[in-house]
């Protein structure tokens, strides 16, 4: 052996056991960390819920039943004018129109099948579905075809729809639809994307998209449209997505989700808050001077957002206020009905309700089906300052159905 060689080898075996010491090492890590991965408590899986949503044009959109009520549909149909919801407790909840002159909406509920059988409702739960065998050119197989009083309507293998009879015509929007349906007067169609288009008798030229414009997790599966144009959504949710008021602003989560595009789940700042005005005031429980400072400063600050479109502006009603003179930019200048002050908002734009009772003011779905108290075709977002116990829309109310005394 040269001088040096025995140097060597001891240094060669030093490394070879620092390198078996580091396998070791490594090995203990790698199990270790799969004994930490098995250890894990598995991730929880979200809960989703069918919830019966009601539409009656584009801006009227609420729950069918309380918020537990509208929860846990097994099934959606229709009765003529009525739309159905059955629950997985057996009951059923029917929506229709109580007289066709004033549009008057009612809500019953069942306790059973046989019950509202009883009350003379027939329940259907279909579609309205036919055979067909039926093949084109370019469009492929008929997969579905439903029919109602005159007309059919037919889903094809590539996903487009066509229309024969009294009801001519398919809405251009219409595309990659899943699942069609007819009723005594109208059709539907349900989209890949989760829209629902709904057009015919009871609807004008072009008829009506329903959607969820967010959050993502909505999503409609199913859909009845009733002669009276109703349309029921079965749409599926996270539990608790829609139901009540969810992040306590004073609007349901039903309403965020349809019509406004935001999660009623998560707290929503918001690019303006409300000046809390006092029930029968025009001013906050402050000093004068300071709330009209404030109020002068949202006002000039809504006015520059909307000159420059660098953000959403905010408006006022307040039914203390005399008439609707006011340019609703503050709560001194709030118009006195909501109306009024989603007349001239804009999408994204917030409207602030203060605290009483607005009864006043008539205005016409786009469908020309109803007349309400507000109807919001523009995507502005209506909020009760105090919340819905502090802040009434009553309607006109009728003598149908238990209806006189009916608010929202």
């Amino acid at each position: 052996m040269k001088k040096g060689d025995g140097f060597l080898l001891l240094r060669g075996a030093v490394s070879l056991a620092a390198a078996f010491v580091g396998m070791l090492w490594a090995a203990a890590q790698y199990v270790g960390a799969g004994r930490a991965a098995s250890e894990a408590p598995p991730a929880e899986e979200t809960e989703y819920k069918d919830y019966a949503v009601v539409c009656a044009g584009p801006s009227n959109v609420w729950l069918a039943g309380e918020s537990g009520a509208a929860a846990g549909v097994t099934a959606v149909g229709s009765d003529g004018a009525c739309v159905l919801a059955l629950h997985g407790d057996g009951s059923l909840t029917c929506v229709g129109v109580a007289d066709s002159a004033s549009s008057q909406v009612f809500e019953r509920r069942f306790a059973s099948l046989d019950a509202a059988r009883a009350a003379g409702l027939r329940p259907d739960f279909g579609r309205g579905l036919v055979p067909d065998a039926r093949r084109e050119a370019g469009r492929g197989k008929a997969v579905e075809t439903a029919e109602g009083g005159g007309h059919r309507v037919t889903r094809w293998s590539d996903g487009s729809v066509t229309c024969e009879g009294d009801v001519q015509g398919v809405p251009a929007r219409v595309r990659d639809a899943v699942s069609v349906g007819a009723s005594g007067l109208n059709v539907w169609a349900v989209s890949a994307d989760g829209g629902v288009d709904a057009w015919g008798g009871s609807f004008f030229p072009g008829g009506l998209r329903f959607t969820a414009r967010g959050p993502a997790a909505c999503e409609i599966v199913d859909a009845r449209v009733a002669d009276s144009g109703l349309c029921l959504l079965r749409a599926r949710a996270p539990a608790g997505l829609l139901e009540d008021d969810a992040d306590g602003d004073g609007v349901p989560g039903v309403e965020e989700a349809f019509l406004h595009g935001t999660d009623p789940l998560a707290k929503d700042a918001g690019a303006c808050a409300p000046v809390p005005a006092a029930a029968g005031t025009a001013f906050a429980v402050e000093e004068g001077a300071a709330v009209r400072k404030s109020t002068a400063a949202r006002a000039a600050g809504s006015l520059l957002r909307k000159s420059l479109g660098s953000g959403p502006a905010c408006y006022y009603a307040d039914a203390s206020r005399p008439d609707d003179s006011g340019d609703g930019l503050s709560w001194g200048t709030a118009k006195r009905t909501i109306q009024a002050a989603v007349d001239i908002a804009s999408a994204g734009d917030t409207v602030f309700v203060t605290n009483g009772v607005y009864g006043e003011g008539t205005r016409t779905t786009p469908n020309g089906l109803f007349q309400n108290r507000l109807v919001i075709t523009n995507g502005a977002l209506v909020k009760s300052v105090n919340g819905a116990a502090a802040t009434v829309i009553r309607g006109s109310g009728s003598e149908y159905f238990d209806t006189a005394s009916a608010v929202r």
